[in-house]
C-alpha cells in the first residue's frame, strides 16, 4: 500500500470520526431540544458526509480510484440475464440437487448412511457382548458344575 493511500485512509478515518461526532450532536439536539444547539448541526453533519461520499470528489472515491461500470442496454441485460438463468437451470441446479442428496446421506437423520452404520455397529457390539456372557457362563458351568 503506497504512502498516499495510507494518508487517504487516515484522512477518511478522521472524517468518519468527525461525522460520528456531528451525528451524535445532531441526534442529541433533535431528541433533547437543547438550548446549546446552534441549529446548523444537520448542515455540519451533511457537509462532512458529502466530503466522505461524494461521487466525484469524495474521500472514498479518491481512496479507491473507483471506476464506473459501463451502463448496458436493456437488450444486452436481458440477453445476459437469460443466458445466466439458462446456465443456472442446466448446470447449477443439477449439481445443487446432487450435493443436497449427498449431504442428506451424510447428515444424522433417520434414513442416512451414518445412522445405518451406527445401528449396525451397535448391533454388532451388543451381540458380541451377549455371546461373551453366554460363553463365560457355559465355561463356568462346564468347569465348576460338571467337575463335581
Amino acid at each position: 500500500m503506497s504512502s498516499e493511500k495510507i494518508d487517504k485512509s487516515k484522512e477518511l478515518f478522521d472524517e468518519i470520526n468527525k461525522f460520528n461526532k456531528e451525528y451524535i450532536k445532531y441526534v442529541d439536539c433533535k431528541e433533547k431540544d437543547m438550548m446549546t444547539c446552534s441549529g446548523n448541526e444537520y448542515d455540519n453533519m451533511m457537509e462532512i458526509y458529502n466530503n466522505i461520499s461524494d461521487e466525484s470528489k469524495g474521500l472514498i472515491m479518491q481512496m479507491y480510484d473507483y471506476e464506473r461500470l459501463p451502463i448496458v442496454s436493456e437488450k444486452e441485460f436481458e440477453a445476459k440475464h437469460t443466458d445466466i438463468m439458462k446456465r443456472y437451470k442446466t448446470e447449477v441446479l443439477p449439481l445443487r440437487t446432487e450435493l443436497d442428496t449427498k449431504l442428506f446421506e451424510l447428515k444424522d437423520n433417520d434414513k442416512s448412511l451414518k445412522k445405518e452404520a451406527d445401528e449396525y455397529n451397535q448391533l454388532t457390539m451388543y451381540s458380541n457382548m451377549f455371546l461373551t456372557v453366554l460363553a463365560t457362563t457355559g465355561l463356568y458351568y462346564f468347569f465348576f458344575k460338571l467337575s463335581k
